[in-house]
């Protein structure tokens, strides 16, 4: 049979997995401050008050969910990647044993 080579980067494939977790924390904390500061301004900051402003910032909780859940599946694209080259690293060096 015919054997074909498969070359992979794990030490890049590794580094770029941790630079998106990096990146991911600092994300999640931009988030984090943005949506803290919507949600202060009816009842905190005061810039725009009463009902309207209740009701508009109210509804801004669900687009943390969603902004959240976006930083959460980045997590989970760079820890693949760091936990993928730890596999692929420690699989050639069964082979090559």
């Amino acid at each position: 049979g015919i054997m074909s080579e498969v070359k992979i980067d794990t030490v890049k494939m590794r580094e770029t997995g941790e630079n998106i977790l990096k990146l991911v924390e600092d994300l999640r904390s931009t988030y984090q401050d943005f949506f803290t500061r919507l949600e202060n301004v009816p009842t905190k900051t005061r810039e725009w008050v009463g009902p309207t402003s209740e009701e508009f910032f109210g509804t801004i909780k669900f687009d943390k969910i969603d902004f959240m859940a976006f930083t959460n599946n980045l997590y989970k694209y760079g820890k693949y990647l760091v936990d993928s080259a730890n596999e692929f690293e420690f699989t050639i060096q069964k082979i090559r044993r």
